[in-house]
């Protein structure tokens, strides 16, 4: 079965949970699977830190030392996100319709435009409560004009439009 829905989640939520009975359930009527992205806030003094080894390092001649560094970064945030997709789907929540996992600190329209191009199968976005709850920052109209598919904003019960 090919993901159909990419449901994106908070990286930092402890929970999968919030909202995703919803996309479950929008993923049974699509009888297609879920993708998921979680996205990472990146912290700014580590991602200054590993930023700043990896340019000294590349700036010295040494390219493979800055590609471990960041490569290292990017395999902790993959095995944070597939402990919390493994705990899911110990439980049941999953029912087997995870095809597919990432974890990213990109800007969130960019980490979601990438993933519906690397796989055009994808046919509907899921921001899930958790991407929302904070995110003062994201825009709802700049989110519709940049991403070219059918877009559902969750938001817990009574969050701020």
């Amino acid at each position: 079965m090919k993901s159909k829905i990419l449901y994106v989640v908070k990286g930092e939520a402890a929970d999968l949970r919030d909202g995703f009975t919803y996309a479950r359930e929008l993923s049974e009527v699509v009888q297609g699977g879920l993708h998921l992205l979680f996205h990472y806030d990146p912290k700014p003094l580590e991602s200054l830190e590993d930023d700043m080894a990896a340019a000294a390092f590349a700036q010295a001649g040494e390219p493979e030392a800055a590609r471990g560094i960041l490569a290292e970064q990017a395999e902790r945030l993959r095995a944070d996100a597939e402990a919390k997709v493994r705990a899911f789907e110990e439980r049941g929540d999953a029912r087997g319709l995870i095809n597919d996992f990432e974890a990213t600190t990109m800007p969130l329209l960019a980490a979601v435009r990438r993933v519906l191009r690397e796989r055009p199968g994808i046919e509907m976005v899921i921001l899930g409560p958790s991407v929302m709850e904070r995110s003062r920052s994201l825009r709802i109209k700049t989110l519709k004009k940049g991403i070219h598919r059918p877009l559902v904003i969750m938001r817990k019960q009574g969050a701020e439009a």
